[in-house]
This record gives structure tokens, C-alpha cells and sequence, in this order.
């Protein structure tokens, strides 16, 4: 089981890492573009920007300039909190991107101690079943008990606490690129309000 667990920290955290990575490439590029081109009032220039980058902060932003063009095509402009909620329903739906696989990373860091603890058990079972059958004339089969008691124990820590720690900051990941998907969001809406 810490081998499995081992293996399976490894795997998540890489794969948050690369994932981190690419969902957040391009952010200043993409805001800047957008901007520049709602300075511009060309909100088709700005909806392109953000297929081309295809991030979640671009998916959110594309999502309300959608909606504010539609409104420009029906002649009917989406007032502020329609613009808003749009936004807010399109980042209910990519930031769940930035938490995947985080409750396994969670899970391991708390499950690894507790089968360190499980061997710690079975190897102090072992220690006073030697123990049991044969005396303490046996150091050896003893020690064998109690060592294997302590290797489980710090291989079970060992997991633990780099899961955990990545885990956090994983977690401040998640909390700053939500913070900023809401502020390039409720920017785009006042450029697209003052523009009008």
C-alpha cells in the first residue's frame, strides 16, 4: 500500500504540474489582447484572442464577450449583472479544471501515516510474538519486529509529508488563479460597460 501511494503522489503531483502549467500560459497576453481590443471596440478581435489562447481564464472571458455580442447583434445590450453572471457560469465550469485530482493528493497524505501506522502494528506484533514463543533470548528476531515497525512508520511520513506540502501549494494555485480569473472578468465588464 505505500508503495502504491508513493507512485500514485508522484503521478498526481506531476501531472498537476504539467497540468498548472498549461492552464495558465498566456494570461498577461491574453488580458492585454483583450483589452487593447475592447479599447478599440472590437469585440470580435477580443472574442479571437481568447479562442486562440483556449485557457479557462480565456473560456470565462469568451463567455461574456459571446454574450455581450449577441446582445449587440439583437440590438438589445446585456446589462452589467447579466454580463456578470454570464462570466460567473462559465468560471463555475473551468474552475473545477484547477481542482482535479487534488483529493487524491489529499487523501494520500492522510492515508500513507496510517499505513505506516498499520506496519508499525504488525511489526510490534511480530516483536512480541517472537517474544511470546521464544523469550528475549532472541535479539535478532526482535529487532526484526521492531525495524520493521520503524521503516513503515517513516516510509509512511516520508509520502506523507511531501504529499501534503504540495498539496498546499497546489491548493494556493487553485485560490490565486480563481482570484484571477474573477479580475480579468469583472475588468472585461467594465470595458465592455464603458465602452458603451
Amino acid at each position: 500500500p505505500l508503495l502504491l501511494c508513493s507512485i500514485g503522489a508522484v503521478t498526481f503531483i506531476i501531472e498537476r504540474l504539467w497540468a498548472y502549467n498549461r492552464l495558465n500560459r498566456g494570461r498577461e497576453e491574453l488580458t492585454d489582447q483583450v483589452y487593447n481590443a475592447l479599447s478599440q471596440d472590437n469585440v470580435m478581435e477580443a472574442i479571437q484572442a481568447c479562442e486562440e489562447h483556449s485557457t479557462p481564464m480565456a473560456n470565462v472571458l469568451k463567455a461574456g464577450l459571446l454574450r455581450y455580442n449577441q446582445g449587440l447583434v439583437s440590438g438589445e445590450k446585456p446589462s452589467k449583472a447579466a454580463l456578470q453572471e454570464t462570466m460567473q457560469e462559465g468560471a463555475m465550469l473551468e474552475v473545477p479544471e484547477y481542482e482535479r485530482n487534488l483529493t487524491w493528493l489529499s487523501m494520500i497524505a492522510v492515508v500513507a501515516p496510517l499505513f505506516g501506522l498499520l506496519g508499525t502494528v504488525m511489526g510490534m506484533i511480530k516483536s512480541f510474538t517472537v517474544i511470546a514463543l521464544e523469550g528475549t533470548n532472541d535479539p535478532n528476531a526482535l529487532a526484526g519486529g521492531i525495524s520493521e515497525a520503524l521503516y513503515t512508520t517513516a516510509a509512511g511520513l516520508t509520502i506523507a509529508a511531501p504529499t501534503l506540502v504540495f498539496y498546499a501549494v497546489f491548493e494556493n494555485i487553485v485560490n490565486s488563479s480563481t482570484i484571477q480569473i474573477e479580475v480579468a472578468a469583472t475588468d472585461t465588464v467594465n470595458a465592455l460597460i464603458s465602452s458603451e
